[in-house]
């Protein structure tokens, strides 16, 4: 009977030591997704906004921008990517990806921000790149 009751005892303590290491490894394999997630927004965003800045640099070597048209594009940017303290960081996100859109180039002819001509050769430079990732 003893020698019974003894491998229950060391067979419960197996298990317990099994479970808590389980319990163990389980909570320190969580990926913290959400701010994985947020990393990976943040880095498309600036990668996008660094295309647009090496773009109108590009243009404006070249003599085809002036000063006057870089600052009405990258205040039409700014505003388009503006966002409140209270928005969430994935709805911020989204913002800024849409208003970094090839297709921004298009809505800133019709607002009379840059020329056809200059629309063009924007779009132009910015298609060397693979932007594809601003239309997830």
């Amino acid at each position: 009977m003893k020698k019974a009751h003894k491998t229950k005892l060391i067979f419960l303590i197996i298990c317990a030591v099994v479970c808590v290491g389980f319990s163990i490894n389980k909570s320190y394999a969580k990926e913290p997704i959400m701010e994985y997630k947020f990393t990976v927004e943040d880095q498309k965003v600036k990668r996008a906004s660094f295309i647009w800045k090496s773009c109108i640099n590009e243009l404006k070597n070249e003599k085809v921008l002036t000063s006057i048209d870089i600052n009405n594009i990258n205040s039409y940017l700014a505003k388009q990517m503006r966002s409140e303290k209270s928005e969430p960081p994935l709805k911020r996100y989204a913002r800024q990806k849409n208003a970094l859109r090839p297709t921004t180039i298009e809505k800133m002819v019709e607002e009379q921000i840059i020329t056809a001509e200059q629309g063009g050769q924007l779009r132009d430079k910015m298609s060397k790149y693979n932007l594809k990732s601003l239309e997830k």
